[in-house]
């Protein structure tokens, strides 16, 4: 759009320009024949070209003297582009890359369970602070865990002994009756200092068994 204006004002002002030097033309060529309709007013100073004659009328060429220029240069300032439509260049700005870290906090203990309540792992007690993590991101919970007869389902989840409450998103289970390794979804970590412990229990009685399991911490840092 910017560009359309400057061509245009360009255009204009050819048209300004083309018409001084014909109106100059035009005043300096009624100068010759009519004195009486400029009488007063200051000629415009024409070269008469020798020996030229074109029916009857004098050949004349135009000379654009100061007041000339003046005028031309007057009429230039009227349709100079604003200053304000000047385009500044934006520097671009550059993007931003992202680091994307995985680490993996060890949860010890192990052991297994018939209970079909939620029970306690031993030794399971571990302490965990997201701010230990600069651009913390988002957890999981890992667990290798089986099925002892396969009868039923076998349950494992975080549990926040600080804030005494199941972590949210946390439980995962498996029917395998081999050691398998399941991931929970993105789980709730609140912040602060909080002590935690690994719990599980079993769908029919049958033998939950908890070989291993650790958090799975998502940090994300932009450079």
């Amino acid at each position: 759009m910017v560009l359309k204006r400057v061509f245009l004002a360009i255009a204009v002002l050819d048209v300004v320009v083309l018409n001084i030097f014909f109106l100059y033309f035009l005043y300096g060529w009624v100068s010759n024949n009519d004195p009486d309709l400029v009488s007063g007013k200051k000629e415009v100073e024409l070269v008469k070209d020798e020996g030229v004659m074109d029916k009857g009328f004098e050949k004349t060429s135009l000379i654009c003297d100061d007041e000339c220029k003046k005028v031309i240069q007057e009429e230039v300032q009227k349709i100079i582009i604003p200053a304000s439509t000047v385009i500044t260049p934006t520097p671009s700005l550059a993007k931003k890359s992202v680091a994307r870290n995985a680490f993996y906090y060890p949860i010890p203990g192990s052991g297994s369970t018939t209970n079909t309540q939620w029970t306690d792992v031993a030794g399971s007690e571990f302490y965990l602070n997201i701010s230990d993590f600069s651009g913390f991101k988002e957890a999981y919970l890992e667990v290798n865990m089986k099925l002892f007869n396969g009868n039923g389902a076998a349950y494992a989840r975080l549990y926040d002994i600080t804030n005494s409450r199941a972590v949210d998103g946390s439980e995962v289970t498996t029917t395998s009756q081999t050691s398998t390794a399941v991931t929970s979804g993105k789980i709730s970590i609140w912040r602060g200092n909080n002590k935690y412990r690994l719990q599980v229990k079993s769908l029919t009685s049958d033998t939950t068994v908890i070989e291993s399991a650790r958090m799975k911490i998502i940090t994300e840092i932009e450079y």
